[in-house]
């Protein structure tokens, strides 16, 4: 037998107070009782803020997500011209940057991080002076107070920066200089070989998971703006970015994923984009035009973007999603 709420869909809730964000659904409709008005939750713009600055100016870092808006990692890169290579580790509490006490064993600038904890972060490849110069192949794993060479990727690699996808126990780097289309996944000891991406490229914003990741933009022979995604099998080309560019960062997940600054080509941008699993939109810009930043998100919510150029910067910049929020219903 057919029901009311079958034929004619939900009744609107009658409340007190307007529900929390984190309890709301974008178009939820309700009628707030005591305001005596119709309310809906609205998805907002998003917007950047400036966060405290790093301790050390500089670009081309890895790093690594643990919770933008707790914790994160940002390991060795470039401190000044020319070729001013650093082995050093700060990491993030949600507010503050700390100097690590203990850095890399190996210089590097143009390398990749994976991790998702703070005591669990792998950096690989990058191009170092100490140990090249040029491109290198060595990888190294942090568990919370030590770093300790590992297995070495299966070719030496650069522009791997800010990092790939996943965790330090089961990670994917992709891409990379010079320019390849090659796919590699790691599972805490050692790296295999998988299928190659559409596009050979570098400097591309990465991120997901070691079965679901994105690759935005980056190098060909040009900037591009194509858009990859993998499935722990293979990659298909999806839609493009807006904006072609490479050395810029990004973060999140195969379905709400977020990327910002780089080059289009020959300055640094103020442009971000959100990823909704299905398409790019342009959303709040940074403050500063920047390329070469280092960055991480969870999802395309909340992230930071820090350092780059120009002028080695230690900046830091905050974005919130602007969630869901209770608007009024009005009629003109």
């Amino acid at each position: 037998m057919a029901t009311y709420k079958g034929i004619q869909g939900y009744s609107v809730q009658s409340l007190a107070s307007d529900p929390s964000p984190a309890a709301s659904v974008e178009g939820q409709l309700w009628y707030n009782s005591t305001s005596n008005v119709w309310k809906i939750s609205a998805g907002g713009a998003g917007a950047w803020a400036t966060g405290n600055n790093m301790n050390t100016g500089k670009n081309l870092m890895a790093s690594a997500v643990m919770a933008p808006s707790s914790a994160a990692i940002i390991m060795g890169g470039n401190t000044g011209s020319p070729e001013l290579i650093t082995a050093a580790v700060e990491t993030y509490d949600g507010s503050t940057w700390t100097s690590n006490p203990v850095s890399m064993n190996t210089a590097r600038r143009g390398c990749g991080g994976i991790g998702t904890v703070s005591t669990a972060a792998v950096v690989c490849g990058g191009y170092s002076i100490p140990a090249g110069p040029g491109p290198i192949a060595l990888v190294e794993l942090y568990n919370g107070s030590t770093w300790t060479e590992v297995v070495n990727l299966p070719a030496a690699k650069t522009a791997l920066q800010p990092g790939g996808a996943g965790s330090s126990t089961a990670g994917l780097m992709y891409g990379g200089g010079p320019a390849t289309a090659t796919t590699i996944s790691w599972d805490g000891t050692s790296w295999t070989e998988e299928n190659d991406m559409q596009v050979a490229k570098s400097n591309q914003a990465r991120f997901g998971t070691q079965t679901a990741a994105v690759s935005a933009g980056g190098y060909s022979t040009a900037y591009i703006n194509e858009t990859e995604t993998w499935n722990g099998t293979s990659w298909t080309q999806v839609n493009v970015l807006n904006t072609a560019r490479a050395n810029f960062a990004g973060g999140g997940t195969i379905t709400a994923g977020i990327c910002f600054g780089g080059d289009e080509p020959g300055a640094g941008t103020v442009n971000t984009e959100t990823w909704d699993g299905t398409s790019w939109t342009e959303v709040g810009n940074l403050a500063t035009a920047i390329q070469a930043n280092s960055g991480c998100a969870t999802t395309n919510a909340a992230a930071l973007s820090m350092g780059g150029n120009p002028g080695y910067t230690d900046q830091t910049e905050v974005w919130d999603g602007a969630p869901v929020a209770a608007k009024t219903v009005t009629v003109s």
